[in-house]
């Protein structure tokens, strides 16, 4: 608890104090002079988490592609995760689904309610009775992952922290308000799909 303090000291009073860099909150971006990108902090993350849980709103191909050999690693190692993501504006497509259910070790739903549109892009990492959390503007997609203009705030905090708590009481609801990802929703949704222009 000590080394958190001092790292949100650091953070939020003085700049100059002392602490562990790790557990500061920072921005992360994509920035290809200074070797940054959001890739990289996602793919850290997922190989020292117990647990993990994305709410997302566009995933593609080639973002899972991105992230695809940690998340073959984590599916070995038997850590498990639940993603929420949607059909909003039909970014996401049949085949990416297929993928999404390859990996049994990750519970995946679909946030479908008519009244409004999905669109959060918000990551979880569960370790030990810590969260780092990173919410912003990226969706997982390559572009978004290593070379789009993306801000996505960082932050670890105590499990027992109100905005950790928060964040999880979120994807809780959002969690109960969707979907399953089954072979047969992906059948159904193949019927209805018109891939969108860009």
């Amino acid at each position: 608890m000590d080394e958190l303090n001092k790292a949100l000291h650091t953070s939020f009073i003085d700049k100059s104090f002392p602490s562990n860099k790790d557990l500061r909150p920072k921005l992360f971006f994509n920035d290809y002079k200074r070797r940054m990108n959001l890739a990289f902090e996602i793919t850290k993350r997922l190989k020292e988490c117990d647990y993990f849980e994305f709410s997302v709103a566009f995933i593609s191909e080639s973002g899972l592609a991105v992230l695809k050999q940690i998340l073959l690693n984590l599916k070995e190692k038997g850590v498990k995760g639940r993603i929420i993501t949607s059909t909003y504006l039909g970014f996401n497509a049949p085949k990416m689904f297929k993928q999404l259910l390859s990996f049994t070790n990750i519970e995946v739903r679909i946030f479908e309610q008519e009244h409004c549109g999905f669109h959060p892009k918000g990551f979880i990492f569960h370790t030990g009775d810590h969260r780092d959390i990173i919410v912003g503007s990226s969706n997982l997609t390559q572009t978004a992952l290593e070379s789009n203009q993306e801000w996505d705030l960082f932050f670890t905090s105590h499990e027992n922290g109100e905005l950790a708590s928060q964040v999880s009481n979120e994807f809780d609801i959002q969690w109960e308000l969707s979907t399953p990802l089954t072979n047969e929703w992906i059948e159904s949704y193949k019927e209805t799909y018109v891939k969108p222009v860009r």
